[in-house]
């Protein structure tokens, strides 16, 4: 069994970083976990990722939470296409120097405070990208659940309910 399975569904959060032109990237990630009261936070990502990549020459970043929806799992799935990228409709929240997708439920800007590599398997394959929010955005007129993955090429819309007594 692989140990990921344990951790999954995942919620879908989408990356902004800017391209060596000064273009936006916005690139879907799952391995995304806060880590402090601080607004502190470690996003997983493979060597081999542009948006690792230009995380490493600019340390500003935006990460947003999509509403759990087909549509929006059917753009966040084209996003990883090399002939069909970056389909979203981008805004500025207000006080963001960052676009997020125009969907976002909730989003949150900040800045790189380290990077490190982690041995995954024989050869380092993943580095850890560590980041703090300073400014954050909430969708306020609705509640919405989070996209959630499950794994490969499936996505979850996870329903709503209470537990009495918890």
């Amino acid at each position: 069994m692989e140990i990921q399975k344990l951790f999954r569904p995942l919620p879908v959060t989408m990356v902004t970083s800017i391209n060596e032109d000064g273009s936006y990237r916005c690139s879907p990630f799952t391995w995304l976990l806060p880590i402090s009261r601080k607004d502190d936070f470690i996003i997983m990502m493979r060597k081999e990722s542009v948006t690792l990549k230009n995380l490493k020459k600019r340390p500003e970043v935006a990460v947003s939470w999509m509403p759990a929806s087909r549509a929006v799992a059917q753009l966040v799935k084209e996003t990883k296409s090399p002939e069909n990228p970056y389909r979203f409709e981008m805004e500025f929240p207000i006080g963001f120097s960052l676009p997020i997708p125009k969907f976002s439920i909730y989003a949150l800007e900040g800045r790189v405070l380290e990077i490190r590599s982690v041995d995954l398997c024989i050869e380092p394959t993943h580095e850890m990208v560590f980041c703090r929010g300073d400014r954050y955005w909430l969708m306020k007129d609705k509640f919405y659940l989070p996209l959630l993955h499950v794994g490969f090429k499936s996505f979850s819309i996870p329903e709503e309910f209470e537990v009495e007594g918890y």
